[in-house]
């Protein structure tokens, strides 16, 4: 469908725009969009249930909240430590107790493909017979 506003429709947007900027449950009686999402950990939702009011004599206010269920502590999990944090972890404590790092055991390797190379390729020797000779004159 490809309606698009009027002036009188962004006047009608304007005027309902509590309703159509809050998202609420299906149970919740506020004014707002029905939507069938979790709801939100941060704020908080009160529906009401009754209201009475009554006037007294005296300078005071007496407020009674009828809870439609108990509250209830929503939980968030983080993830202290990844792949990389158990490594580093790791390394320090190698690093610390055999006084060597993840790279020193790298160049140990690295030492031995190398020496291992050059112990397998034989050495190209030059021969003696080749003689550069430059002219003067």
């Amino acid at each position: 469908v490809n309606e698009q506003c009027d002036i009188n429709g962004l006047i009608c947007l304007n005027t309902h725009y509590a309703e159509l900027s809050v998202l609420k449950r299906k149970e919740s009686k506020r004014p707002g969009l029905e939507c069938l999402c979790v709801p939100s950990c941060i704020e908080p939702e009160i529906n009401i249930i009754t209201v009475e009011s009554f006037k007294t004599n005296e300078n005071e206010s007496i407020i009674q909240l009828m809870m439609d269920r108990l509250p209830a502590e929503r939980l968030k999990r983080n993830v202290v430590r990844g792949r990389l944090d158990v490594l580093v972890s790791l390394g320090g404590s190698v690093a610390l107790f055999v006084g060597a790092s993840i790279l020193s055991f790298l160049e140990i390797i690295y030492y031995f493909i190398i020496r291992m190379r050059n112990v397998n390729i034989p050495k190209l020797k030059r021969s003696k017979t080749s003689k550069c000779e430059f002219k003067i004159k």
